[in-house]
């Protein structure tokens, strides 16, 4: 039975239109010292949801609490592996907010996190493309760099079914477009882990 992922306290959710941010080939870098303690001070003011997690299979991040009814493009559902961080995505992101990045969905059919602007180009392991449920677009990722400490960096943006993979892994990824997640044209993304 799918689930949307757990209410959030904090920030109500809001919905929001395109970011228009992340283009093909657009990565967004921060200048020294300045724009490290603004990304810092930024991530201080999200509300969070935790229980996104890693899948061992194809590499995307997906929302752990629905892994049975989650699709894998490896075959089956996504695997959770035990030692894996529990990552917490920002929500109640305002569109248009750069860093971190708005217009990130839950797609409720393969339980995979996505970029929206780029919806009717996506490939969902589940068939089709992400879905596009109402309610589930608040959620922003950082990406750039500036984040220390509990923030993992190595994720990517996949140009080819416009999801959230992680590029230091020591298998191949899965895209369910076919073959490897393609990263050539993101940024890396940072995700706090508890």
């Amino acid at each position: 039975m799918d689930e949307t992922p757990a209410p959030v306290t904090g920030l109500s959710r809001r919905l929001f239109v395109r970011s228009g941010f992340l283009l093909a080939g657009t990565a967004v870098l921060f200048g020294a010292d300045a724009g490290l303690r603004a990304a810092r001070a930024e991530a201080d003011t999200y509300s969070t949801q935790g229980g996104w997690r890693w899948c061992s299979k194809c590499a995307v991040l997906f929302y752990g609490y629905n892994e049975p009814a989650s699709v894998c493009p490896a075959g089956g559902t996504h695997v959770l592996v035990s030692a894996a961080y529990s990552y917490d995505i920002p929500v109640g992101v305002t569109a248009g907010t750069l860093n971190p990045q708005s217009g990130w969905k839950w797609c409720s059919k393969c339980q995979g996190i996505y970029y929206s602007p780029y919806a009717a180009a996506s490939v969902c392991p589940a068939g089709g493309t992400h879905s596009t449920l109402t309610g589930t677009d608040a959620y922003g990722l950082y990406h750039g760099g500036g984040l220390t400490n509990q923030y993992q960096g190595g994720w990517a943006w996949c140009s080819k079914c416009q999801g959230l993979f992680f590029t230091q892994g020591i298998l191949a990824t899965v895209c369910p477009d076919g073959g490897a997640h393609d990263g050539g044209s993101s940024g890396q993304y940072f995700l706090q882990y508890g």
